[in-house]
C-alpha cells in the first residue's frame, strides 16, 4: 500500500482482492479486537 500511495493511487490489488485504506483500517480494528480478547 505504501508503493500505491507513492504512485498517487488510492487502491491496489493483492491476491485478486481490492485493498484500500478503508479495508486496511477495518483489518486493524479486527486485529486489535482479537488481541484484546486473547489478553482477556
Amino acid at each position: 500500500m505504501k508503493q500505491t500511495k507513492a504512485n498517487g493511487e488510492g487502491a491496489t490489488v493483492y491476491k485478486s482482492r481490492l485493498v484500500d485504506i478503508a479495508s486496511i483500517k477495518q483489518a486493524e480494528v479486527v486485529v486489535a479486537q482479537a488481541e484484546l480478547i486473547a489478553a482477556g
